[in-house]
Parts: structure tokens; sequence; C-alpha cells
């Protein structure tokens, strides 16, 4: 089947072929593998790209081990990466732990979705 029209079939897989070919992938690679995770930095990353690389280092089985953590700094861009991550692996290897959304010094419950959620989370994990 000619590379265009595989491209179009499955433009996911092609964007992951690309991806893992660019170098700075596989200087990453490289990195991980050394266990020298004092020194590692990625940044510049935009749109989907961050999801796209933790999709990929989760499918490298000598790198990852276990569970990947990712932190962000707003509980808006932990949703836009949920859902760019739910696209690429799908939704039963992914898990999102929200914020309670409560200020510290409100005595009142979290939301009960929002805990379950929590909950459904740290369950995947074990």
């Amino acid at each position: 089947m000619p590379q265009a029209l595989k491209s179009t079939i499955n433009p996911i897989a092609s964007i992951f072929s690309a991806w893992a070919e660019h170098q700075p992938q596989i200087e990453l690679c490289k990195m991980l593998n050394q266990n020298n995770l004092d020194a590692i930095s990625v940044s510049g990353l935009e749109g989907s790209s961050p999801a796209i690389l933790v999709s990929s280092l989760a499918n490298l089985a000598n790198i990852q081990k276990g569970p990947i953590l990712v932190v962000t700094q707003s509980s808006a861009e932990a949703l836009d990466f949920y859902e760019d991550i739910i696209a690429i692996t799908g939704s039963e290897k992914v898990g999102l732990f929200p914020s309670r959304q409560i200020l510290p010094y409100d005595f009142r419950p979290p939301v009960g979705e929002i805990i379950g959620i929590r909950i459904s989370t740290l369950a995947g994990i074990l």
C-alpha cells in the first residue's frame, strides 16, 4: 500500500512515526534509558505535542516501568491534556485527578462526581 494512502487511513500512526524519528525524541529516549532523570528538561511543546510525547514514551517498554504522572499548572490545562491523551491512547489507559474545586479554608465537601473521578483514578494506578 502506498505511504500516502497509509497516512490518510491512520494519521495518528504517521504522526508517531515522524515523532519517533525526530532527533530530540531520540536523544530524550537515550537519556531516559541511561536513568539520567536529573538532567532532563523538555520545553517548547505546544498544542497536543505534550500528549504525543507522553504517549510515545509510554509505548517504549524499556523506559516506562509504571504509571506516568503529568502535572499541569491549571485544571484547564489538565483537562486539555487529558482530552488529547484520550484521543491518542484511549480512555482505558488514562485517568484524570481533578482538583477538589473548593478553597482550603472552605469546609464544604467537594462535589460527589469529583470525588468519584479522583477515587477511580487512584484505583486505576494500583
